[in-house]
């Protein structure tokens, strides 16, 4: 789980312009290629979340 103190202030604001650009989207395939861009990068920062937790547990 990806929990807001996980994220810095800069990530943050990406993820809140992302949502913007969904929002102000014109097209149904517009909002799915912003969707799909914020998918990626909150999962990339799963991923890096979970690698350096799991590097802590060593």
């Amino acid at each position: 789980m990806l929990l807001s103190h996980h994220v810095t202030v800069e990530q943050r604001k990406k993820i809140k312009h992302f949502k913007q650009l969904i929002r102000d989207s014109r097209s149904a395939k517009e909002r799915l290629m912003y969707q799909q861009q914020l998918n990626q990068f909150v999962e990339r920062l799963f991923i890096e979340n979970r690698l350096q937790r799991h590097g802590e547990h060593k």
